[in-house]
C-alpha cells in the first residue's frame, strides 16, 4: 500500500513548471513583505535561488546518467553562475538607461523573473513527455535503512557544531565541539567499514554533513565577521550592497573584482532577510561543503568506494579546510567550480562534446 502511494508522486512537465511558478510567487510575496516568521523567507528563498535556476538548466541539457550528488552539485553551480551573470549584465546595462541601483531589490526581482521565464521556456520545449517518479528516485538514491541511517546521521554533528559555537561565543563550554569531533572520528571508521555495502549517494551525503559541521565550527565563532581575508571580502560586499551597484572604482583591489563576494552576496541580501555577516558565516558554508563530496566523485572514476571515501575524508580533515577556508569565501565558491571542472572532464557517462562545453562553462 505504501509503495503504491509512493508511486503516485509523479512529476510531469506541467506540474513541474506550475509548481515552480507558484514557489516563485510565494517567495516574491514573502520577500516584498519581508515576512520571515520562523525563517520562512530565508528557507523558501534560499533553496529556490540555490536550486531552481540550475535545475532548469540541467533539465534542459538532459544530463540523465549522473548520480544524485553530481546533479545536485552541477545544479547549484549553475544557479550561482546564473545569479552572478544576471546581476553583472544588469549592473553593466541598466545604468545606461538611468537606473543607478541595478542591484536593488525591485530590479533584481525583475531580472531574475526574466531569467526564470527564459529558462522555463527552454525547459518546457525540452521536457516534452518528461516524467519523474519521486518515490522511485528516492528509493534509488537511498535504497534501504542502512543507507538512510549512514547518510543522515551526521546531521547530528551539524547541530552539535552550531550549539558548540554559540556556547563558546557566550563564554560557555567547548564540550559540544569536542564531543562532535570525537563522534566524527568514530563515525568515519564505521562508514569506512560499511563503504562497500552502501549506495553511491550515501558517502557523499555523509561527507557533506561532516564538512558542514567542521566549517560551521569555525565560521560561527564570534557574533560578527571573524577571520583574515574575509574582512576585506566583507568590505567589498558592503560597498556593493550599500551603493546598489558594483563598481571597481569604489575600491581598486583584486578582491573587488570577485563577483562571488560582491554581486552574489548582494543578491542574497536583497532578496532574503539574512543578516549581512551570516551570508558569509552560514549560507556560503552550505555551498562549500559540497567540495568533499566532489572529491569523492572525482576519485570514483579510478578507485573503489573505500579509497574514494578516504580521499574525501582526507580533504575535509586537512587543517586548512576546517581552520581557514571559512575565512576565504571567494575561494570557497571558486573551489566548487574547479571541482566540477575536474569531475566533468573525466566523466565518461557524458559525451566528450558535452564534457568540453561544461568544462569551459565551469
Amino acid at each position: 500500500m505504501k509503495k503504491h502511494k509512493m508511486n503516485k508522486f509523479i512529476l510531469n512537465r506541467n506540474s513541474l513548471i506550475i509548481g515552480i511558478i507558484v514557489w516563485w510567487w510565494i517567495f516574491l510575496a514573502l520577500s516584498i513583505t519581508h515576512f520571515n516568521n520562523f525563517q520562512i523567507l530565508n528557507i523558501v528563498g534560499f533553496v529556490f535561488l540555490s536550486i531552481v535556476p540550475g535545475m532548469f538548466t540541467l533539465l534542459s541539457l538532459g544530463l540523465k546518467k549522473l548520480s544524485f550528488w553530481a546533479n545536485l552539485s552541477i545544479t547549484i553551480a549553475f544557479s550561482l553562475l546564473e545569479l552572478m551573470i544576471v546581476g553583472l549584465i544588469g549592473n553593466f546595462l541598466l545604468p545606461k538607461f538611468g537606473i543607478t541601483q541595478p542591484l536593488a531589490q525591485p530590479i533584481l526581482i525583475i531580472e531574475i523573473s526574466i531569467l526564470l521565464f527564459l529558462l522555463s521556456l527552454i525547459a518546457w520545449n525540452r521536457l516534452d513527455g518528461w516524467k519523474l517518479n519521486i518515490g522511485n528516485r528516492l528509493r534509488g538514491s537511498f535504497p534501504n535503512k542502512l543507507n538512510i541511517l549512514l547518510s543522515f546521521l551526521p546531521v547530528i554533528f551539524v547541530l552539535q557544531s552550531i550549539i558548540g559555537a554559540f556556547s563558546l561565543n557566550n563564554g560557555g563550554s567547548g564540550l559540544w565541539t569536542l564531543a562532535m569531533l570525537g563522534e566524527i572520528a568514530v563515525y568515519a571508521l564505521i562508514l569506512y567499514l560499511y563503504a562497500k555495502k552502501v549506495g553511491e549517494n550515501t558517502i557523499p551525503t555523509a561527507l557533506y554533513f561532516i564538512s558542514l559541521s567542521l566549517l560551521l565550527m569555525s565560521s560561527l565563532r564570534g557574533w560578527y565577521i571573524t577571520g583574515h581575508d574575509i574582512q576585506t571580502e566583507y568590505k567589498v560586499f558592503q560597498l556593493t550592497k550599500n551603493a546598489g551597484i558594483w563598481n571597481m572604482d569604489f575600491y581598486r583591489d583584486a578582491y573587488n573584482a570577485c563577483l562571488s563576494i560582491t554581486i552574489l552576496p548582494t543578491v542574497f541580501f536583497n532578496l532574503l532577510r539574512v543578516s549581512d555577516p551570516y551570508i558569509y558565516k552560514f549560507l556560503f558554508q552550505l555551498f562549500f561543503a559540497l567540495c568533499s563530496g566532489l572529491t569523492y566523485l572525482i576519485t570514483r572514476h579510478w578507485t573503489d568506494k573505500r579509497i574514494s571515501f578516504l580521499t574525501g575524508f582526507y580533504f575535509l580533515s586537512f587543517p586548512v579546510f576546517f581552520a581557514d577556508m571559512a575565512f576565504l569565501v571567494r575561494q570557497e565558491i571558486a573551489f566548487i567550480f574547479y571541482g566540477l571542472m575536474i569531475y566533468l572532464i573525466f566523466e565518461e557517462k557524458l559525451d566528450i562534446k558535452i564534457r568540453r562545453i561544461l568544462f569551459v562553462i565551469m
